[in-house]
């Protein structure tokens, strides 16, 4: 009997402790970078948020296309700083609209956002970047220093309503 009560003792310390240890978890989250010491490429931006101007409903532009005004957009510009640059390109990523994926796409909802209208993305051309495709600019003709434009404009195929717009964009290095 006493047998029994000590292997059933310990039969119950054994479970209780498998139990009990299933109920603990850490979590680990890892990060790090590969790079090559003989040469790089770092990327910087003029701003890390930006305010856009207050546009009216009515002069909305549509989106894509070529046009943008200076004197009606945003800029921001992107630094790229060592040597191997030259053969390294862009890739900006963000949430953006199904029909032509050149447009950020509003990630406000509540009752206070605007509708139908997102944040055109140009390139200094004037024309809006692909954001399915690198960017691969001379670095030499812009002296590693790109301007990206941005003003909000009207989504293909919805209409327009007032409000709050706000977006996330982000530019990374890739080499081509």
């Amino acid at each position: 009997m006493k047998l029994k009560i000590a292997l059933l003792a310990a039969i119950c310390i054994s479970s209780c402790a498998t139990a009990y240890s299933q109920d603990t978890s850490a979590q680990l989250q890892i990060t790090g970078a590969v790079s090559d010491s003989e040469s790089s490429c770092a990327l910087s931006l003029s701003t890390s948020s930006i305010t856009l101007k207050s546009v009216e409903l009515s002069s909305l532009p549509s989106q894509g296309g070529n046009e943008i005004a200076t004197n009606n957009t945003d800029s921001i510009a992107i630094h790229m700083t060592g040597d191997k640059c030259k053969t390294t390109g862009l890739k900006f990523v963000g949430n953006t609209d199904t029909t032509e994926g050149n447009t950020l796409l509003n990630s406000l909802t509540s009752d206070t956002s605007a509708k139908g209208v997102g944040i055109g993305v140009y390139n200094p051309h004037g024309d809006a970047i692909d954001f399915s495709k690198k960017v691969s600019p001379t670095w030499e003709i812009y002296q590693g220093n790109y301007a990206i434009y941005l003003r909000m404009v009207k989504l293909t195929g919805e209409t327009p309503t007032m409000g709050d717009v706000q977006s996330s964009l982000t530019v990374q290095l890739e080499s081509l």
